[in-house]
């Protein structure tokens, strides 16, 4: 009978704490070896980073989408939006609300809506997923593109040709209001071009409906054995500047933006096993760009990104002032090519946003 009821009490204890609710709490401090706190110690660790605006909850201010390709992560900073100030508070709820994002993010707000929408990889098909955002009184998305975005060739309809290591660049690069992508080609050389026609078919940013513009945008070439770029070229009768022996490890990422004021875009381009990034700067006109010469210390006005391996930029208004700053992490996939302490660089903008300093 002891043992019965010994047993009794015993199946009693464990039903109760069976009952307990677990509540997960991320407002314990917590201090490092200099007995400061840490202000995201819950947000887990940081190591090849990429930043986007996005507004999550909704109140007008653009937000921080973060995202570490480390096990694809996403970190969501709400901006407190105080004026010249870069005050951001981490709210994982917002991770649930963000779709299913594989090696890279890029938000832009491809119709005009006033409303980021996101671009991300498509794993196993080497092209791009489109989200659009049709947020009303909370955010949600909604998959307009898959598996792949396309982009017409001479021959018709194909995949739009992104790969897991390359960072493309979407802006409005025609200056047409709808958004072009910039990447390196299949050969990986030249940049191809592709051109949005949504406002020269309907007279609108709605449509994701590209065409190949052109092979070498900028007329100019990457090398294969190194990042040394090629000025003044093109096809060079069809040669190709890729090595023709065994590849290295491939992958270029590009940030697009008028750096210099002339009205046309110019670009960041970060390279793997590189630490370093190139600015290319445009100088040709809006149907044909023209990168007459570069910069391979940038920004040339502080400490220059030196950061690892290919690293990859994001030109946002971190601190509320109208500006947009420039953000750096390495973007380079291989597993054992990233940082685990200082791995993302700030560079706070005190010229103008199209003529950064």
């Amino acid at each position: 009978m002891r043992k019965i009821i010994i047993g009794y009490y015993l199946l009693l204890t464990v039903l109760a704490m069976g009952t307990y609710n677990l509540v997960s709490q991320n407002n314990i401090s917590v201090k490092n070896s200099s007995n400061e706190p840490l202000k995201f110690p819950w947000a887990g660790g940081m190591n090849s980073m990429q930043y986007c605006e996005l507004d999550l909850n909704l109140d007008g201010v653009f937000d921080l989408l973060s995202f570490d390709r480390r096990g694809n992560r996403k970190l969501c900073f709400i901006n407190k939006g105080l004026e010249g100030i870069a005050d951001y508070e981490y709210d994982a709820q917002y991770s649930s609300l963000i779709p299913d994002i594989s090696d890279w993010v890029i938000t832009v707000d491809y119709n005009l809506d006033g409303k980021k929408d996101i671009f991300t990889y498509s794993p196993g098909y080497a092209g791009i997923i489109v989200y659009k955002n049709i947020s009303d009184q909370e955010l949600k998305f909604e998959r307009v593109v898959y598996p792949y975005l396309k982009t017409m060739f001479p021959g018709g309809y194909v995949n739009l040709f992104v790969t897991y290591a390359d960072y493309p660049g979407i802006a409005d690069v025609d200056g047409d209001g709808d958004m072009d992508i910039l990447t390196f080609g299949v050969l990986g050389s030249f940049i191809d071009m592709h051109k949005n026609m949504s406002m020269e078919k309907y007279g609108n940013a709605d449509s994701l409906d590209y065409e190949h513009y052109t092979y070498c945008w900028g007329h100019v070439a990457e090398s294969d054995e190194s990042n040394h770029i090629y000025l003044d070229t093109c096809f060079s009768g069809g040669k190709n500047y890729k090595s023709l022996q065994a590849p290295r490890h491939s992958g270029s990422t590009f940030l697009v933006h008028d750096l210099d004021d002339n009205g046309l875009v110019d670009i960041l381009l970060g390279d793997a096993e590189f630490p370093w990034l190139y600015a290319l700067y445009n100088t040709g006109s809006i149907d044909d760009a023209y990168i007459s010469y570069m910069d391979t210390i940038f920004p040339q006005s502080t400490d220059n990104i030196d950061i690892f391996s290919m690293p990859a930029a994001a030109y946002i208004d971190v601190d509320n002032d109208g500006l947009k700053d420039l953000i750096a992490s390495p973007f380079d996939p291989g597993i054992n090519n990233s940082e685990d302490k200082r791995s993302v660089w700030y560079y706070k903008n005190t010229g103008q946003n199209t003529d950064p300093d």
